[in-house]
């Protein structure tokens, strides 16, 4: 499987938009929301991070899983300016090359 990779903007999440992605009540609730993706994935929520994307602090979850007969992993990564919440997403297969996704959180760029 070719790793997937992009990125869209969401609609803002109520009561936590506009805090930094570093403080406690916002990382609990993507960490929730990570774990409610795995979940319908039937799939285990791994390396949650907080990490800098286009310099603003940001959380990353990889989800592994089971699809099209191959152990899977899903990379989420939440980047929050202001009340604007933008999704990156990035697909590979398990133990495969992580290049791709690698690349799409170095050089995501906020317009």
């Amino acid at each position: 499987m070719r790793p997937v990779a992009g990125a869209e903007e969401a609609e803002p999440r109520s009561g936590v938009c506009g805090a930094p992605a570093s403080s406690s009540a916002l990382r609990w609730e993507l960490d929730r929301t990570a774990a409610a993706i795995a979940r319908q994935q039937s799939g285990t929520v791994r390396d949650p991070q907080t990490l800098t994307i286009s310099g603003r602090r940001a959380r990353r979850y990889d989800i592994a899983y089971e699809g099209e007969g191959k152990q899977l992993v899903e990379r989420i990564s939440f980047v929050l300016r202001g009340k604007t919440e933008y999704l990156l997403l990035c697909r590979y297969t398990s133990g495969g090359d992580t290049e791709p996704c690698d690349r799409l959180l170095a050089t995501f760029r906020l317009g």
